[in-house]
């Protein structure tokens, strides 16, 4: 019997720490995003194709005021969308913009290199967190690897998945 359970025992270390390997998370790429104060659409990149990864982004600094925001192209279960972030009286507010989901709306003084805000796609999920507050919501399968900023800079971290 004791054989039995430390074969058992071995057996799901085993599974567990091929799970814990296959969801780390490498840097690829920092984004020093620049904007202007004109609200002029700015297009940058940071995965070279579609996939699920985890992105931090801090450092922000809103050039406009109401009004601005920078929107990250996705690809869910229902297709194409965009998570829209959008900057105003001192919040930010996060949507998935064609399902029509408000995930959440926080100080954009809680953005902090400490306490980034973050997005994070894998197991077809979208969490984004700033601080304490996260919010989930599935269906969501992978970053396009593209994003556009309207008036918003900072510095964008981003990460994929390896095995």
């Amino acid at each position: 019997m004791k054989k039995v359970l430390l074969l058992a025992l071995v057996l799901s270390l085993m599974v567990f720490g091929q799970v814990a390997q296959a969801s780390t998370a490498q840097l690829v790429q920092t984004v020093e995003v620049v904007a202007d104060k004109n609200v002029t659409p700015i297009d940058f990149s940071f995965f070279d194709k579609p996939a699920p990864g985890k992105l931090e982004f801090f450092n922000v600094k809103n050039l406009w005021g109401a009004g601005a925001g920078m929107i990250f192209y996705v690809e869910t279960d229902k297709g194409s969308d965009w998570l829209m972030l959008g900057f105003g009286g001192g919040m930010v507010e996060i949507r998935l913009q064609n399902q029509k989901i408000a995930l959440f709306s926080e100080k954009v003084e809680s953005i902090t290199a400490k306490t980034p805000l973050t997005m994070t796609i894998q197991d077809g999920k979208l969490t984004a967190t700033i601080g304490s507050r996260s919010r989930t919501v599935a269906g969501v399968n992978t970053f396009t690897g593209n994003f556009t900023t309207q008036s918003i800079e900072g510095t964008l971290k981003a990460y994929q998945f390896t095995e």
